[in-house]
């Protein structure tokens, strides 16, 4: 075989590979960012959540807060640190 025959196979192989390469890292960032997009998904899942338990126990304080201030004792002290607050 000539020079220029083993530089073609050399050539041939080189090229062949480094497509294989290629592809297999298309393949690798396309996995990749389905598993990203599922992840995200289950982050706005979880934000979701933690945005209506945050907004439940917003509700659930102020009613406590609204039970709480019509026992008599609790309004006394109430009353005290608002007269307090205006003197100073």
């Amino acid at each position: 075989m000539l020079l220029t025959d083993y530089l073609t196979v050399a050539q041939t192989v080189f090229f062949s590979i480094i497509s294989l390469v290629i592809i297999a890292i298309g393949a690798i960032l396309i996995v990749a960012a389905y598993y990203l997009m599922r992840i995200a998904g289950h982050v706005n899942r979880i934000s979701e959540n933690l945005d209506n338990a945050s907004e439940e126990v917003k509700k659930d304080i102020f009613e406590i807060f609204e039970k709480l201030s019509a026992l008599p004792f609790i309004k006394k002290l109430i009353r005290k640190r608002v007269k307090n607050k205006h003197n100073k």
